[in-house]
């Protein structure tokens, strides 16, 4: 299997031409390009069924020196999360009230693909800092959307 790279509308068009038949997008890149979607391919539809996951983060890399600026970073991420506004950050900046239309969470089908690259360093992160409960998913214990929106982080992203 070859693999591109390319700006998205490029992408988009490979897919509506059928010249291939997937083009995975992140659920924060998908309310940004509906309207690119919506305009230069109004046939092309998001798939309605599947929800295909795997473990990602993003990290903040401080100078090893500067422990107190790492300190100030880990007592700030940890209060967000106890106060809950992170939570609230994520369900109003990411899972907007489009997206959870559009996604329609509960009916997918969940595809869990490792990702052996990082397996290791996400091994050792805290699973109260993950937006998505990645151990379940991992075990296969979560396979469903339903069973996702069961999760205590996301009830209240999943449309009813």
């Amino acid at each position: 299997m070859r693999a591109y790279t390319a700006r998205s509308e490029k992408l988009l068009r490979l897919v509506n031409d059928n010249r291939v038949q997937l083009f995975p997008r992140g659920v924060a890149e998908l309310e940004a390009e509906a309207s690119v979607v919506r305009s230069l391919y109004p046939q092309m539809l998001l798939d309605p069924h599947l929800l295909i996951v795997y473990p990602f983060a993003g990290f903040f890399y401080v100078a090893p020196e500067n422990t107190e600026l790492a300190a100030a970073i880990q007592t700030g991420f940890e209060r967000v999360i106890a106060d809950g506004s992170y939570q609230r950050l994520v369900e109003e900046a990411i899972m907007t009230p489009w997206l959870r239309r559009q996604l329609k969470l509960r009916s997918r089908r969940i595809l869990v693909l490792q990702n052996p690259e990082v397996a290791e360093v996400l091994a050792d992160v805290n699973p109260a800092h993950w937006i998505v409960p990645w151990n379940d998913l991992l075990s296969g214990r979560i396979t469903s959307g339903n069973d996702l929106c069961s999760s205590s982080g996301l009830k209240r992203i999943c449309v009813k």
